[in-house]
């Protein structure tokens, strides 16, 4: 109820009310099951009161082999592979995060076909670190405990054979987890790359090193010349999106 690919999603009043009755039919003997995801979703905001009761709970990383994720999400999105121009018209709302430069490297993925390829590169460069950012917010205000799940696949019988027993369970019974602020995760690295990270860190660099010639010449004795210029004449890096 939230839209079907290529229709407009519903007004927010019916959405609540078709949630509201989804909620209602739920077991509340077992568990239920929500993407770790922002109150907003395309132009529909999850109600801020049911926000709110999710955010605690227990967090599940499930780790899958980027090989088995590609396969997921070009399945999953069979609709946008098989319409090219849509595809490029999508990633042409990413310039401002990622530069002209990657987004023509893409269009010539999709030209080429080479859709694998334009997927790991998704998730690397955008995905990914745009994901990190989001959970890293949301588990710092949060303070949720945190379980990391390894799974070799997505296909039921795997599912069923890997998954741990104890997700199947009411929270009161599952094992308590470590604090996702009591040990480094991937999304702690993971949120500082991609978005032109490389010009990000270049002009980090360059900014650091103004301000050190800039403390340098507050604290030399004002009877002694300056030789030579400060680090401004130096050509700074790009500046960063996203």
């Amino acid at each position: 109820f939230l839209g079907i690919w290529g229709e407009p999603q519903p007004p927010q009043k019916l959405f609540e009310s078709q949630l509201s009755m989804k909620l209602q039919n739920f077991d509340q003997t077992k568990p239920v099951w929500v993407e770790d995801e922002a109150s907003v979703i395309g132009k529909i905001h999850v109600p801020k009161m049911l926000f709110e009761s999710i955010m605690p709970a227990t967090r599940y990383e499930v780790r899958l082999p980027l090989d088995q994720r590609v396969k997921h999400l070009m399945t999953e999105y069979k609709h946008m592979v098989d319409n090219p121009d849509t595809l490029k018209a999508l990633l042409n709302r990413l310039t401002a995060h990622q530069g002209h430069a990657r987004i023509e490297e893409w269009h010539a993925r999709i030209d080429s076909q080479d859709i694998t390829g334009l997927v790991k590169e998704l998730l690397a460069q955008h995905y990914d670190p745009a994901n990190a950012r989001s959970i890293k917010s949301r588990l710092s205000k949060y303070q949720p405990g945190y379980q990391t799940i390894k799974i070799s696949s997505l296909d039921t019988d795997t599912l069923l054979r890997e998954l741990p027993a104890e997700m199947y369970l009411p929270a009161s019974e599952q094992t308590q987890t470590v604090s996702a602020a009591e040990k480094v995760l991937w999304f702690h690295e993971t949120a500082d790359t991609g978005f032109n990270s490389e010009d990000k860190a270049q002009t980090s660099r360059h900014e650091r090193r103004n301000k050190q010639d800039t403390d340098s010449r507050k604290s030399a004795p004002t009877s002694a010349p300056m030789e030579g210029g400060g680090g401004g004449g130096e050509k700074g890096g790009g500046g960063g999106g996203g």
